[in-house]
Order: structure tokens, then C-alpha cells, then sequence
């Protein structure tokens, strides 16, 4: 027993340091790379607050007609120009109110649409119909092609 050989068991001391430090290695690497992922997963898939509204900034639509005519009235019109709301709707899946609003002075009456964000941020005085509008274009181009014809 004396005599026994103990380079034996020293051998694995080495393998240990290799398992260990091959371990060390695959620790790095998976925190590299979980910083990678979560860098990247900020930059492609952004909070989906800055999409939407909170539920305390989104206003009534009463509340939106209010500041738009509020607006309307005092930075978009001339004086002496009357301002009326007509009604306000929500736009389905589009964080926008609609609304139909009366402008009136001497030259007449026009009625006009704007849309609004929920939020009350933006005012859009009008909007384009893309459909429509595409419409519109190729029936004045099949027009112009019947009378090129003639």
C-alpha cells in the first residue's frame, strides 16, 4: 500500500481545472449574450406604453371637442370667426377622435372635419380618405384616357 503509485489522482486536478475553467467560459458567454438580447430586444420591441395611452391620459371625447374648439378658436381662425363642435366620435383602433365642426363668418358656413389624438396632443385640421383619394385619381386618369381617344 506504501508503494502505491499516487500520480494517479494528481492527474485529475488538471481535468478539474479544465472542467472549471471550460465552465468560466460558458458563464461569460451566456452573460454576453443575455445583454445582447436584452440590448436588441430594446431597440426592436419597444415598451408598449409609447404605442398607446395610459388610461389617465386619454381624454372623454367631450373633453377633446373642448380643447380643439378652444384651439380652433383662438390660434387657427380669425377673430369675429364663430367655432362650433357638431360631434365628436372615436376612431376604431386608431387612438383618434373625429370630429365634424362648423366654422361660420360672413362669407358663410363650412362645415370641416379634424381628428384629434385621445390624448389631446395633436390637432389635425383634416384628413385624407387614402382610398378615396386613390379612387378619385384613377377615375380622373380613365377621364383623360377617354377623352385622349376622342
Amino acid at each position: 500500500m506504501s508503494g502505491e503509485d499516487k500520480s494517479e489522482g494528481m492527474g485529475k486536478p488538471d481535468e478539474a481545472g479544465m472542467k472549471t475553467g471550460f465552465i468560466g467560459v460558458l458563464a461569460v458567454g451566456l452573460m454576453i449574450g443575455i445583454i445582447i438580447g436584452v440590448a436588441v430586444g430594446a431597440f426592436c420591441f419597444p415598451q408598449a406604453q409609447s404605442q398607446g395611452f395610459s388610461a389617465g391620459s386619454v381624454l372623454t371625447p367631450e373633453k377633446a371637442g373642448v380643447r380643439a374648439i378652444d384651439f380652433i378658436t383662438n390660434y387657427a381662425v380669425a377673430p369675429g370667426v364663430d367655432v362650433e363642435l357638431i360631434n365628436v366620435t372615436a376612431v376604431e383602433d386608431a387612438n383618434l377622435y373625429k370630429m365634424a365642426v362648423n366654422i361660420s363668418s360672413m362669407r358663410g358656413t363650412q362645415t370641416a372635419e379634424s381628428y384629434m389624438t385621445k390624448d389631446g396632443k395633436l390637432l389635425f385640421p383634416s384628413g385624407i380618405d387614402i382610398e378615396e383619394f386613390e379612387e378619385t385619381i384613377e377615375q380622373q386618369k380613365r377621364k383623360e384616357k377617354n377623352r385622349t381617344r376622342e
